[in-house]
């Protein structure tokens, strides 16, 4: 989850990185998706920084390699939130499902991805969405 949270938001708030580890939580508990955070995170197609393919790739697989002290503190807070939210120090804000950075439109990630979903809100640059699927 922390790998996640980093290689997804580095640059991003603390409330960010907190709502991304609430919205992989949310898929946990729906029934679209499987059950572990493991799972949900390796699921095909849904995670761009987990494909070996993406440019975040050996950041998340290995964060503190040749990390200056902005990516160290990136990484710190990531692990932080991620560990935070799973043990319930940190409360899960969101029902959100889904999210998606400035690189695409909140109309085609709604018409493409989450059809029947919802916008819920903007933080930094990252957009938030419940969906059922």
């Amino acid at each position: 989850l922390a790998r996640l949270i980093f290689g997804e938001a580095e640059n991003q708030s603390k409330e960010t990185k907190i709502w991304i580890a609430g919205s992989v939580l949310n898929r946990v508990k729906a029934t679209a998706w499987p059950n572990t955070i493991h799972e949900v995170i390796l699921q095909t197609d849904q995670y761009d920084p987990f494909k070996p393919e993406d440019p975040n790739y050996p950041k998340v697989i290995d964060p503190l390699n040749g990390a200056d002290e902005i990516r160290i503190n990136a990484w710190r807070q990531s692990y932080e939130v991620a560990r935070g939210i799973l043990s319930g120090e940190i409360e899960n804000p969101t029902e959100a499902t889904h999210f998606h950075g400035i690189g695409i439109s909140k109309d085609r990630f709604i018409k493409q991805i989450v059809p029947n979903g919802r916008f819920i809100r903007q933080i930094d640059n990252t957009y938030f969405y419940w969906s059922p699927n």
